[in-house]
C-alpha cells in the first residue's frame, strides 16, 4: 500500500497532485473484489479490512478533486486546498459509514456525501470551524454566544477604541524580536529560490530537505529520513539530487539552457542523465553477474535487466566499469585471451565464420579486443588461406577442362557443382577464362563457319529440301547454330 505524504512544505497543490499520481489507480474489477470482501467482515481480520478501506480511498480521491473543481466558483479559489480536505475528509467518513452488505454504486454514494460537505463548507463564511458537540456543551452552559465570537476572528486592522484613530489591534501587539544580523542574505535567499523553482515539485521538496532550505526547520536531513518521509526509496533521492544538482550547476555555469516542458519552465543540459551507481546497486548487480556464470549461462545486459528489474542504461554502465576495472589485470588479460580462443574455436566449428561483434558477444569482451584478436589470428592463417586458393584454382581448372572436353557449353553453376566451390568463385574464374581464350574463340568460330557453309553446299547440291537439324548433324555443330547459319542466307536473300 502506498504511503501518502501529508508534511508538505509548501501550499502548492503541485504536491498533493504529484502524490495522487504515485498511487495505483483502482480498477473496477479490484473495486468490486473490495466491495465483496467488506461485505462479509467476519471472516477477514481487522488488518485486512482497513487495507480494502484505504484501497477504496486511495481510488476515489481523484472523484474528491474533480468534484471540487465542480462545485467551487471562480471566486472562492482561495478556499481551494481547504475544499479538497474537506472532500477527503468525507469521503473518509463515508467509507467508514458505509454498509457494504446492502448492494449499491459505492461511488454514486461517496460522490453524495462528498458533494454535501462542499456545499456545505462553501455556504459555511466562518473560519473557524467548531464541533457540533462543543456547540452542544456551549448551549448546556449558557457560553454559546462566546463560542460564536471566536469563530469570527478580528481583523488586524480594527480599532480598540472608537475616538482614537491609532488604536489599532496592530500596534497594541508586541512586536517579535528581531535578531540582531540576519540569518541568510534576502538576494542570495531570492537567488536560491529563483533556481529551486526550475525543479520539478518532488525534486524541489528532496533538495530543500537534504540541504536544510525548508522554512522553520533549517535541519539537513540524511537520504534515508528522506525516503522514510515521502514514502520512496533512498535510491530514488540519491539520483534525484545529483541530477538536480547536476542542473543547477550546469545553469549557474551557463551550460544549461531555460526550456519549457509540458508548459512549464524547465532546465535543459545536454548528457545531464550521466549515471552513477550506487554501492547498493552495484552489490546486487555484482551478486546477479556471479550467479549467472556460475549457472554456466553468458552474461548479458538483457539478462541482467531480467534477472535485477533495472533499467538498460544502468546494466550498461555497470558491465562497461567492471570490464574497464579487470583490464589492468594481467590474471583477466590471460582469461579473457582464454575466453577469445575458446569462443573462436566453437564459431569454427559451428561452421560460421565469426565477425567481431559475434565474437566479443561470445566471449564477453569489448568489440575493440575482439577485433585486435580477429587481425591477429589472420594474420597467422594468410599461409593457409595461399594454400586453400591454389588448390581451389587447381580444381576449377580441372573442371573446366572436363566440361569443355564434352563439347557443350556449361554455365558457372555447372561449374561451381564440378569444381566444388561456390557460385561467385566459379562465376569469376569464367570471366577470366574467356578474357584469356578470346583470341582461340575467334578462330573456333571462323572453323565453324566454315564447315557450316561447305555443309550447306554439299546438302544444296542433291536439291532436297533439308532442316536445320541435317544441317547441324552435317557440320558437327549445335542445332541452334545450324538455325542461325540458316536465317542468315534467308534474310539477305529476302
Amino acid at each position: 500500500m502506498a504511503t501518502i505524504i501529508t508534511n508538505y512544505t509548501t501550499n502548492d497543490m503541485a504536491y498533493y497532485y504529484a502524490d495522487h499520481k504515485r498511487l495505483p489507480r483502482l480498477s473496477k474489477e479490484e473495486e468490486r473484489a473490495l466491495l465483496a470482501s467488506l461485505a462479509t467482515p467476519t471472516s477477514l481480520p481487522a488488518q485486512q479490512i482497513a487495507h480494502s478501506k484505504q484501497r477504496l480511498i486511495e481510488g476515489h480521491l481523484g472523484l474528491a478533486t474533480s468534484i471540487v473543481i465542480d462545485l467551487c466558483p471562480r471566486r472562492c479559489r482561495d478556499l481551494y486546498p481547504d475544499l479538497v480536505q474537506e472532500a477527503n475528509l468525507a469521503l473518509i467518513q463515508a467509507t467508514n459509514r458505509c454498509d457494504y452488505t446492502k448492494s449499491g454504486n459505492f461511488t454514486a454514494y461517496v460522490a453524495a456525501w462528498m458533494r454535501w460537505r462542499v456545499k456545505g463548507a462553501l455556504a459555511d463564511d466562518s473560519l473557524i470551524k467548531i464541533d457540533a458537540d462543543a456547540r452542544k456543551w456551549a448551549r448546556r452552559h449558557g457560553t454559546l454566544d462566546e463560542l460564536r465570537v471566536l469563530q469570527h476572528p478580528l481583523s488586524l486592522d480594527c480599532l480598540l477604541e472608537e475616538d482614537d484613530p491609532d488604536s489599532s489591534l496592530l500596534d497594541a501587539l508586541e512586536s517579535p524580536a528581531q535578531p540582531s544580523t540576519p540569518v541568510c542574505d534576502p538576494q542570495q535567499h531570492a537567488q536560491v529560490e529563483a533556481l529551486l523553482s526550475y525543479l520539478s515539485p518532488r525534486a524541489q521538496t528532496i533538495v530543500r530537505l537534504r540541504y536544510g532550505l525548508v522554512e522553520g526547520n533549517e535541519h539537513a536531513h540524511t537520504e534515508q529520513e528522506i525516503a522514510r518521509t515521502l514514502g520512496i526509496s533512498a535510491d530514488l533521492v540519491h539520483v534525484t539530487i545529483y541530477d538536480a544538482m547536476l542542473r543547477l550547476r550546469g545553469l549557474v555555469s551557463g551550460q544549461a539552457t531555460i526550456s519549457r516542458r509540458n508548459g512549464k519552465p524547465c532546465i535543459s543540459l545536454p548528457g545531464c542523465r550521466a549515471l552513477r551507481l550506487s554501492p547498493e546497486r552495484e552489490a546486487l548487480l555484482l551478486q546477479v553477474k556471479e550467479r549467472i556464470e556460475a549457472q554456466g549461462r553468458t552474461v548479458t545486459i538483457r539478462l541482467l535487466v531480467q534477472e535485477t528489474g533495472f533499467p538498460t542504461n544502468v546494466v550498461a554502465l555497470f558491465l562497461q566499469q567492471l570490464r574497464g576495472k579487470a583490464a589492468n589485470s594481467a590474471q583477466e588479460q590471460h582469461a579473457r585471451q582464454a575466453r577469445l580462443e575458446a569462443a573462436y574455436a566453437r564459431l569454427a566449428a559451428a561452421g560460421k565464420w565469426p565477425s567481431e561483434r559475434v565474437l566479443a558477444r561470445e566471449a564477453q569482451v569489448e568489440k575493440m579486443t575482439a577485433l585486435r584478436f580477429l587481425r591477429a589470428q589472420h594474420a597467422e592463417l594468410i599461409l593457409s588461406r595461399q594454400v586453400e586458393r591454389q588448390a581451389c584454382r587447381a580444381r576449377l581448372e580441372e573442371a573446366y577442362t572436363r566440361l569443355a572436353a564434352t563439347g557443350k557449353p556449361f554455365s558457372g553453376r555447372a561449374l561451381a557443382r564440378e569444381a566444388q566451390v561456390a557460385l561467385p568463385t566459379a562465376q569469376r574464374f569464367l570471366k577470366a577464362q574467356h578474357a584469356e581464350r578470346a583470341p582461340s574463340r575467334q578462330a573456333q568460330q571462323q572453323e565453324r563457319q566454315a564447315r557450316l557453309e561447305a555443309a550447306y553446299a554439299r546438302l544444296a547440291a542433291t536439291a532436297k529440301p533439308f532442316s536445320g537439324r541435317a544441317l547441324a548433324r552435317e557440320a558437327r555443330v549445335d542445332k541452334m547454330v545450324a538455325l542461325r547459319f540458316l536465317r542468315k542466307p534467308a534474310g539477305s536473300s529476302a
